[in-house]
């Protein structure tokens, strides 16, 4: 079947963003995964940053701070987690 009609995409069909969720939910299905490690996983499946971030907030993934290290502003460690 396949999913193209006259050289464009059916309505409702985003291919991307069903796997960036597959990929998300899969990563965070164990617990909390360092936000870098999801991030990398999505850009090497070949899906832009915004398509995951749309996947995160369909999903209800968040990014949380755990460590305050080098101030209020720095750098610190973020994971994805389910919320």
């Amino acid at each position: 079947m396949s999913r193209r009609r006259g050289g464009r995409l059916r309505k409702g069909v985003r291919p991307q963003l069903d796997r960036a969720k597959r990929i998300v939910s899969t990563m965070t299905a164990r617990g909390a995964q360092a936000s870098t490690t999801v991030h990398n996983a999505i850009r090497r499946a070949g899906i832009s940053t915004r398509t995951y971030r749309t996947a995160r907030k369909a999903l209800g993934t968040v990014a949380v701070r755990a460590s305050k290290r080098y101030g209020r502003r720095g750098r610190g460690r973020w994971y994805a987690k389910k919320r």
